[in-house]
């Protein structure tokens, strides 16, 4: 063969591997990436063509796991060897590949003998339940009175788990579940269920439930809802703690404030542009007080909002968006169901109806472009890591040891790429004051 020929084929053999690399595919969370093998390692790039993961990694396998929940993008499993790691989509190491996990989460186990159990992995590809405790079934669960816990299952038999993996409750009960209202976990024993003097507190450490009723007993419950009421949006992580410490010292709703606590957590939700979110909490605050008037409006609102995902603006306060009480006074009043708006600091009320004229706005807006709507779900899902990044640059404010520079330089450059992606797409994007901080306390 003509010497020119071969050369040609092997140049053009060549730019095969860089050609598909430009083929994205799209996951389930809307991220699109394509990879490619470079020598003997694999590449990630992202949808503009640019290395995310490049070949100097040295990584032999290298796939996207995406979020399940929908609600941000997931992560890359990496492996170099035998050993999985992971990265982010932003091609920042996560977990370095040391691990014989792929990556944080619950997996199935196969054992020598051939049973399946369970087992649950953290951040770091440490074991924090071994496959050792025969689990058959691992669930993590959350509740607004915590950050979580593991409910664990022994072929029907359950129990808890703390978030470190201890064994609090062992899995011998044919039903167990933390009671929010009583601030304690319950097991069914035989038809009735049971209250155990075990609960956890508000970080998901393990204390007994007197504990559990004294924290904060030093500070007035109603002090603590106005100090939550006066929190802006920004800070909305410790807006929602302050409202949770009040639903748990108010636990029975004797004092009228653990109603008043759930409606404004369901405001805070609905803020943000969450009416799934805020339909569960004013959900909790009309079973806690059926009598609750304006919980009930915005229950109506938010279910709204939800089925038909027309949201497409945040409101700015809590105010607006009709469900936040203040004084002393507005509290009784809403308490007895005589309040139906929005009440300021001031003493004026406002009122925020959606009526069907903004729904059909709404549907021309959504009709009147079809790429709109497809890029939509997928810009409101960056929104919500965006926000997580605005959450996590807030915590290490108010919790100076937490503070890493590099990483708030990381998160900051994140949420530029973010904002300005969209920006570019011509979208609008809300731009953080947290974006620009420069670490001082």
């Amino acid at each position: 063969m003509n010497k020119k020929i071969i050369s040609f084929l092997v140049f053009f053999i060549a730019l095969i591997p860089a050609c598909y690399a430009q083929l994205n595919q799209e996951e389930k969370d809307g991220f699109k990436w394509s990879k490619t093998w470079k020598g003997k390692f694999v590449v990630a790039y992202d949808e503009f063509g640019n290395e995310i993961i490049p070949a100097s990694k040295g990584f032999n396998y290298i796939n996207y796991e995406p979020n399940p929940d929908g609600d941000s993008y997931g992560y890359f499993r990496v492996q170099k060897g035998s050993k999985y790691g992971a990265y982010d989509v932003m091609g920042n190491e996560v977990i370095p590949p040391v691990s014989k996990y792929p990556y944080k989460g619950i997996y199935n186990v196969k054992t020598a003998d051939g049973k399946k159990v369970m087992c649950a992995v953290g951040n770091n590809g440490e074991i924090i339940i071994p496959v050792e405790r025969g689990y058959t079934e691992i669930t993590k669960r959350e509740t607004p009175l915590c950050k979580g816990y593991y409910k664990v299952k022994i072929k029907n038999n359950e129990g808890i788990c703390d978030l470190q993996g201890n064994e609090i409750i062992p899995p011998r009960y044919k039903s167990v579940f933390f009671h929010e209202n009583k601030g304690c976990f319950a097991v069914k024993e035989g038809k009735d269920y049971v209250n155990l003097d075990i609960s956890l507190d508000y970080e998901g450490n393990v204390c007994s439930k007197s504990l559990r009723d004294s924290l904060d007993s030093n500070i007035s419950i109603e002090d603590l809802f106005q100090k939550a009421y006066e929190l802006p949006e920004s800070d909305y992580l410790n807006k929602q703690t302050l409202y949770r410490k009040v639903i748990a010292l108010d636990s029975d709703n004797s004092k009228g404030f653990k109603a008043l606590a759930y409606n404004n957590l369901g405001a805070s939700w609905e803020a943000r542009d969450e009416p799934k979110m805020a339909k569960t909490y004013y959900q909790l605050a009309v079973n806690t007080d059926p009598t609750f008037a304006l919980a009930a409006e915005n229950l109506e609102r938010a279910k709204k909002a939800a089925r038909e995902k027309k949201w497409n603006s945040v409101i700015n306060t809590l105010e607006t968006i009709g469900g936040v009480l203040n004084t002393a006074s507005d509290m009784v009043n809403a308490f007895s169901g005589n309040t139906a708006a929005a009440t300021s600091v001031g003493g004026s009320t406002t009122t925020s109806t959606h009526t069907n004229n903004d729904v059909d706005i709404l549907e021309a807006k959504a009709a009147k472009a079809k790429e709109d709507a497809r890029l939509t779900p997928l810009k409101n899902r960056d929104s919500n890591v965006y926000q997580n990044y605005e959450g996590q640059l807030s915590s290490m404010k108010v919790f100076p040891e937490r503070y890493d520079d590099q990483q708030r330089r990381s998160i900051q450059m994140k949420m530029k790429q973010i904002r300005t992606k969209w920006e570019q797409k011509g979208f609008k994007m809300y731009h953080s004051e947290w974006e620009n901080w420069d670490g001082s306390h």
